[in-house]
Order: structure tokens, then C-alpha cells, then sequence
């Protein structure tokens, strides 16, 4: 599991099922663009997911 704003690393935590988990973002970054991978319920990693902010 990864999450990257603007290309720099957020350190993550495990979160459970329905759990909310708020993110600082990292400093000296804009926030344009949020790339997230997820760990699905069979163990699998996800493709990177972009959203621009």
C-alpha cells in the first residue's frame, strides 16, 4: 500500500474495513496530484490510482 502527493512519499498506517485515516500531506508540496495503491481483499496490490486535487 503507497500513497504519494506531487511524487513525495506519505507515510501510511494499516487502517481496518469502513475506518477513516487522515493524511498529512507532505511539506513544500502543492497537492496537485494524489497516486494510491491498495491492498485488496485477496493479498493482491493494485494498480497506481491518480487523482488530480
Amino acid at each position: 500500500m503507497s500513497v504519494t502527493v506531487d511524487d513525495k512519499d506519505v507515510s501510511l498506517n494499516m487502517i481496518r474495513p469502513f475506518e477513516i485515516l487522515t493524511l498529512p500531506i507532505p511539506a513544500g508540496v502543492a497537492g496537485k496530484s494524489l497516486v494510491w495503491r491498495f491492498i485488496n481483499d485477496y493479498g493482491a496490490i493494485s494498480q497506481p490510482l491518480k487523482k488530480n486535487l
